[in-house]
Formats: C-alpha cells, structure tokens, sequence
C-alpha cells in the first residue's frame, strides 16, 4: 500500500514524474530570490550577486580584493571570540540579534558552566586568555603606529558589529584595519 497522499492525476508531468507546474513555480521563486539580491547595492554589480561573501561587511571586502584570505579568516576568528567573551561576561554586542547572548546566564558565565559546576573552568580562562591577547596586539599595533585605538575600532565595527564598511573610505581606516586583521591573524593562528 502506497504512503502518502495521491497523486493528482490530471497535472501535466515530465518524463521523471515532476509536475510542470511545480517546475515552473520553482524557477519563478529562484528568479525572485535573484532579483531580490541583485536589487541590494552591495550585490548589484558583482559576477556572482548571490554569493554568500557579499552578505557581510569583512565578506564584501574579502570579495572585493581589499584583504585576503588571511585577514579574512582572522577577522571571522576575532568576531566569534568577541561574541563568546561577550556571551561569557552577560555584555550586550550592541547588535539586538547577537546569538551568542541567549546562552548567557545571570551569573555572569556560560549556561553549560554553571550546569557543570565550573568544571570548565579551563575553557573559560581559554577565552579570556584569546581575548586580552588579542585586545593587547590591537592596542600594540596602535601604539607601534601611533594611531592610537583605530584599528581596534577598525576591527570592531567592520568584525564584531559588522557596520557598512564606507567608513572605511575615509581617514585611513582601510589601512588600520588591515594592521589590525594582520595582528589578530599572528595570535589567532
């Protein structure tokens, strides 16, 4: 006996048994997803409107050719350990949506660590760790320059706050968040 509901017998159908109409429903609905893409500006004149580097700032710049795959990684690097350190400490990102922070408890910790009475206490000191390395390259970048915080901020609002880059246009900022993509890329590694 067949699962299932029955098939409807007066739909025209091809020789693998899909309906046509189905067919053509389906490339309607990827002509719209297209459309909508294209429609965005950050998408509207790339070779390839729906790939998924466009979809985020450091992305866009990755694509663009205006830092590489390096600096790329270690700036996606940078963003989850923000957002871990953040979700460990009870901080709001300044983002609504930050996923991480559901997983936060009042107590200031992880929910698992509380679970497990701090037996991971390790991984916590871990992050911490990653975390003041990383703050401490950006801020010796800073002083080495003598551009002071830039690319600290650089990083944050491109990274971790993932802000539209034309900022990034003006003042040298391109420039500090490179300096500070190379630094995160040397203690990320």
């Amino acid at each position: 006996m067949p699962r299932g509901r029955r098939r409807k017998t007066d739909v025209a159908r091809d020789s693998r048994g899909k309906s046509r109409a189905f067919e053509a429903h389906r490339k309607e609905r990827e002509a719209d997803i297209v459309a909508v893409a294209v429609a965005q500006p950050h998408r509207r004149f790339a070779k390839a409107p729906r790939a998924s580097h466009l979809g985020y700032p450091l992305g866009r710049l990755h694509y663009m050719g205006l830092i590489d795959r390096e600096q790329h990684e270690a700036g996606q690097r940078w963003c989850a350990l923000v957002r871990r350190y953040a979700a460990m400490k009870g901080l709001r990102l300044g983002l609504p949506q930050t996923p991480l922070l559901g997983m936060a408890h009042e107590g200031g910790g992880y929910r698992w660590e509380a679970a497990s009475g701090g037996d991971d206490a390790r991984r916590v000191r871990s992050v911490e760790k990653d975390y003041d390395d990383c703050v401490a390259a950006l801020l010796d970048v800073g002083r080495a320059t003598r551009r002071g915080r830039a690319a600290m901020i650089a990083c944050k609002r491109v990274c971790v706050l993932e802000e539209d880059e034309n900022f990034l246009w003006h003042g040298g900022a391109l420039g500090d968040l490179r300096l500070g993509l190379n630094a995160l890329g040397r203690i990320l590694r």
